[in-house]
């Protein structure tokens, strides 16, 4: 079985080191589980029995003629970290650990995944499994599986407005002379529903002037 954290926060030291953000700094103590991005537990349970980590790729192919394929690269898919976590001791025990790993499902944030000699820093939960509970297993100790997934932060997104002095379109003919109608003007009054549109597009316009 792993060394599993107890009820009290661990020290986990240094998040991350310089140099590769899959290695842990050898100078803190060995930690497994769950923990928020301060460092502190996302989850706290009796230990942690099993972690398991799956890092899949994929070669795409395309068909060609008479049943080939071509296989034209290679891609990196998320990583998929597994941990088990057991919780005995009292019903409200069980209950506060449940909800713990609730919460963390439900949850957006990211999570790293702590080991002694890997850290998985940017991670969300999936998915969660209350395994099977019988009273040869020990039914007042729950064991739950979570599955998690490697999320890759993207950069953020930069917004530039338009300059509101663009140099209006020439629309003249290529003789340069410019368009004339020959013919009378018949005008229309607008609708009721027109004028509103009208009014709002004008808004619209004021605001993004503004």
């Amino acid at each position: 079985m792993l060394r599993g954290n107890n009820n009290d926060t661990p020290d986990t030291g240094p998040v991350l080191t310089s140099d590769d953000k899959n290695v842990t700094d050898t100078s803190i103590d060995p930690q497994w589980g769950l923990f928020n991005q301060d460092g502190t537990p996302a989850v706290t349970a009796t230990s942690v029995f099993a972690f398991e980590y799956k890092k899949p790729y994929t070669i795409p192919t395309y068909p060609q003629e008479q049943g080939a394929f071509q296989s034209y690269n290679k891609v990196q898919l998320p990583g998929e970290p597994r941990l088990i976590f057991t919780q005995a001791g009292s019903i409200a025990d069980r209950t506060a650990f449940l909800k713990q790993v609730q919460a963390a499902v439900d949850s957006l944030n990211l999570f790293i995944v702590y080991t002694p000699e890997m850290q998985f820093p940017s991670v969300n939960a999936i998915e969660y499994n209350i395994m099977n509970r019988t009273s040869e297993n020990g039914a007042t100790v729950i064991k739950v599986e979570m599955m998690l997934e490697e999320v890759r932060v993207s950069a953020s997104q930069s917004f530039t407005s338009s300059s509101t002095n663009a140099s209006p379109t020439n629309t003249a003919q290529p003789s340069g002379q410019a368009n004339k109608s020959t013919g009378p003007v018949q005008t229309t009054p607008l609708t009721p529903s027109q004028t509103a549109a009208t009014r709002s597009s004008l808004a619209l316009q004021t605001l993004q002037v503004a």
